[in-house]
């Protein structure tokens, strides 16, 4: 089976979520065409956890391959780093 290609997008406006979401920062999509339905996205946010906010609040981008390849890339490092300092504080 292909591998889904990740949606993204950029908050332009966090307004009542400060905690939750940072102007511009890029969030990964979750598909959800009843939250589109409703003029909301899903995102998983600052918690790492999927939820729904205003679609007003961010703007869908497409990404070349190249540019998805290198947010993987710095994803998975940080991935590793905090396993790493969560080991060492252990």
């Amino acid at each position: 089976m292909p591998k889904r290609q990740k949606i993204y997008a950029l908050c332009i406006d966090n307004d009542g979520c400060p905690a939750s979401l940072e102007v511009l920062k890029l969030y990964e999509v979750i598909p959800d065409s009843d939250a589109e339905s409703e003029n909301l996205i899903r995102v998983i946010d600052e918690s790492g956890e999927d939820y729904m906010y205003e679609a007003s609040s961010f703007v869908r981008l497409d990404l070349s391959p190249d540019i998805e390849k290198a947010i993987a890339r710095a994803r998975d490092a940080s991935t590793v780093a905090k396993s790493r300092s969560v080991t060492a504080v252990r």
